[in-house]
This record gives structure tokens, sequence and C-alpha cells, in this order.
């Protein structure tokens, strides 16, 4: 059902983008993908779409001392690898009367026949998979690089993200950036969030909400598969120097729906199976990051990761465990 209905909303997308409805900033829809790279720590495990360079996740062992959570998707895996995505929106020449803004999807097509844009690269290397893709006529490259934190970080069993946008035009040019998570728990298709506030206590999202400065996001919170019971726990790490300015949740429908702007309905409770307007449970979430200003032959970059805590030194018959947050590979 759930996957009838992603599909069915990428259909939907792919139609409107067709007939002019909505603008080309619209992803649109690809053939299955053919070549995937995958990695893998026999905790952890990434795989990224030749095609398109969208990616999946999933664990192998998982946390340590949770046996309950091996061989778990944490994201939600098809073919296409095009549920989860990252998004750009580019400010051109900021400040000048000619100051434009235009939002790209990763390994998306732009211009007439997709002249504007190019294919996706994808290469494999040093424990890492590098997906290259490039707009307005090769004046904007963006670099996605995926690595697994290796066994000496605290963020073992996690996936490292990061991106790097080049400017080789002749124009500076503004970047923000959104990473579009499509959490899944196992065969279970949402998730419950829980962030800490800034007085230090636990609050759980249930309901589209956006957190808006920095100060309301914290370096790492967490979505599980049982708000009571929880078998599967996937965290979400910053640095300390790449915090988002943003963070919004909310059912996977109404962020997919939009390239990057969203604005949540707070009555839309995504782990609902039976909410009004889908009828069924289904979330996501999505970080913002600014990349401010990228001048000619500048670039700017930004590190995220998502996983699990792996705990692989941790002693068997042990009861207990304490996460330290410190991000680095």
């Amino acid at each position: 059902m759930i996957k009838c209905l992603k599909r069915c909303v990428t259909a939907l997308l792919t139609l409107s983008l067709l007939t002019g409805i909505i603008p080309s900033t619209v992803l649109t829809a690809r053939a299955a993908a053919g070549t995937v790279y995958s990695l893998n720590n026999e905790y952890i495990k990434v795989d990224v779409s030749g095609d398109n360079g969208g990616f999946a996740i999933s664990t192998l062992i998982g946390d340590k001392v949770n046996k309950a959570d091996d061989n778990k998707n944490l994201l939600f895996r098809r073919g296409e690898y095009d549920t989860s995505f990252t998004s750009f929106q580019v400010t051109y020449n900021p400040g000048a009367s000619t100051e434009e803004t235009k939002e790209y999807i990763f390994g998306g097509n732009y211009g007439f026949l997709g002249n504007n844009s190019s294919d996706v690269t994808v290469t494999q290397a040093n424990n890492r998979i590098d997906a290259v893709w490039s707009v307005d006529n090769g004046k904007l490259t963006f670099t996605q690089s995926i690595a697994l934190a290796n066994p000496g970080a605290n963020e073992h069993g996690m996936v490292s993200m990061n991106y790097k946008v080049t400017n080789t035009g002749s124009v500076p040019v503004e970047v923000k950036a959104r990473i579009l998570f499509d959490t899944a728990m196992g065969n279970q298709d949402y998730a419950f969030y829980r962030v800490i506030d800034v007085d230090e206590k636990y609050r759980s999202i249930t309901k589209e909400t956006v957190l808006m400065t920095s100060d309301s996001i914290p370096q790492n919170f967490f979505g599980v598969d049982d708000p009571y019971n929880p078998t599967i726990t996937s965290y979400t790490v910053s640095t300390q120097t790449d915090m988002p300015y943003q963070a919004a949740f909310g059912h996977w429908n109404n962020l997919a729906a939009t390239v990057f702007d969203f604005a949540p309905n707070p009555d839309m409770e995504f782990t609902d199976p039976y909410n009004p307007e889908y009828l069924t449970a289904d979330s996501a979430y999505a970080l913002y990051y600014d990349l401010d200003t990228v001048s000619t032959g500048g670039s700017r970059s930004f590190f995220s990761y998502y996983g699990v805590y792996a705990h692989s030194d941790t002693i068997a018959g042990d009861f207990m465990t304490v996460d330290v947050t410190s991000p680095h590979l």
C-alpha cells in the first residue's frame, strides 16, 4: 500500500512536470536503477544508485547490543532510489538587480530535454562513493560523497554524507541545501522522532513540525519504531561546524511534494495509519543547511551523519552504554 502510494506520487509529479503544471525544478522519473554501489562495515550498509546518486541505508549487525535491529532498513528502499533526495536553493548574483533564485534536485533534468544539466557520474574508490552532477551548463557542480564512519569514531555504525558545491560561473551565488530522509524502521515506513528541547527534556514529534532556529535543533536526535518498547533506533548527528539552520518533520507525501521550502500541517499526524488525508503512516524529515556565498571559482561543503551507534567495542554482557557526540570520520 505504502509503496504503491509512493509510486503514484512520483508518477503524478512527473506527469505534472511534462504537462507544465509545475516547474522543471521537480525531479523527473528515471528508469529502474542499474549499477548499485555499496559500502558496509558489518554494522551498517549504504547503497548508492549509479543512475541518479540516490541512496538507501540499512543495518547489518546494527547496534551490537541490540539483536532486534539486525538487517533492518533505516531508509525506505525501492529500485529507483529516489524517495530520499537532496535539493538546493541557489540565488544567482545576490543583491544585484539581476538576482535570481532557482531550485534544483540533485540528479534532476533541467532545461529543454535536460540540456542544462548533466548526467550523474558515480565512482567508488578509497572506501567512498562519489556522485557528481552539474547544472547551469556546468557552472555549478555538486558532489555527493558517501562514506562510513571508521571504527575509531564515536559514530561508528553511521553513514557520513558530505556535499560540496563548486562555482565556476561568472557571478557569485548563495546556496542553501536540504537533505530529505525517507525514514524506515525495518518494514515500518515511519518513525516516532525524539529531540531534546532547550530545557534538556525529550520531546516527541509525531505531527508535522518545523524547528526554525539553531537553538531548537539539537546536535543529534533519533527515531524509534515504537515509543514505548523500541527495537530499532536510528540517529542523526550533525557536526558542531555544520549544524542545520532548520529541521522539518512531516508525512513523506507532503515533504516530498516540495523541492525546498515546506509549510507544515500541524494537524497531520504522520504516525497515524488512519490519518484522513492519506490513510497511511509515513514519515520523513529534512535538514536545511546554509552554505552562504560561493564566490566565482570557490566552493562550499557540509557534513551530516545517519545510522546507528554500533557499540562495536562493547564487552559481551554489558547492560549499559554511553554515547558521546564528537563527529569525525
